[in-house]
């Protein structure tokens, strides 16, 4: 692909912002990866948890400052199981700080009306809308600017290539990061790139993130 008179070479794993983006397998392994991590660190954190002279308000907030950690992911394009398996690891770490056996039969809900925490997808869905929005609104001339245009672009027409030899590959597409954007939204890529050219109305969208778009 050319840019701007400089041939970007393609390719199909990369490191963002300390993150391993691999194409093939989309986002799981960074997840997973990920998961691993915080799971270390909230392990390593087993005393902090357990200690009644700390508040839950406390606790929680050392949880969301050492453990919880969805730096990048505004990049990720998760399937339903990374979805799954992301949830699921919050809801736990919050049972294991509520001092819930995973042998109760305690409802998320009930969880999470204890620590008054929402869910991961939620808030990796508010980034994906928050780059969004800053990249829209970078000068034309930034590469970051450029290349989400030809996404939206892209999305619209159907073809990443104008050449008429351009042919798509048998099978069904992966899904991609604007269709994800879509779907947190409920708009087209053209729409979300028109209103998202203006700061208020596009922070107006983030309170709703991972719902349709009204």
């Amino acid at each position: 692909m050319q840019l701007q008179g400089h041939i970007v070479e393609s390719t199909d794993r990369f490191t963002y912002l300390g993150s391993d983006i691999h194409s093939p397998e989309r986002s799981t392994p960074e997840i997973l990866r990920r998961i691993g991590l915080a799971s270390n660190i909230f392990g390593r954190l087993a005393n902090v948890w357990k200690r009644r002279g700390l508040s839950l308000q406390t606790k929680i907030r050392l949880y969301n400052a050492l453990v919880i950690s969805v730096y990048g992911s505004e990049t990720w394009t998760l399937l339903k199981a990374d979805e799954r398996r992301l949830e699921a690891f919050h809801v736990n770490c919050q049972r294991w700080i509520l001092g819930i056996h995973w042998l109760h039969s305690v409802t998320i809900s009930s969880v999470t009306s204890q620590t008054g925490e929402e869910g991961l997808t939620i808030r990796i869905c508010r980034r994906r809308l928050s780059i969004f929005g800053h990249v829209r609104r970078l000068p034309e001339a930034t590469p970051a600017h450029s290349a989400l245009r030809l996404a939206v672009d892209t999305r619209a027409s159907g073809k990443p290539d104008i050449r008429p030899e351009w042919k798509r590959q048998r099978g069904r597409p992966c899904r991609t990061w604007v269709q994800q954007f879509e779907d947190d939204t409920g708009l087209n890529a053209n729409d979300a790139w028109r209103i998202a050219h203006d700061r208020k109305p596009w922070m107006a969208l983030r309170p709703v993130a991972g719902q349709a778009f009204q």
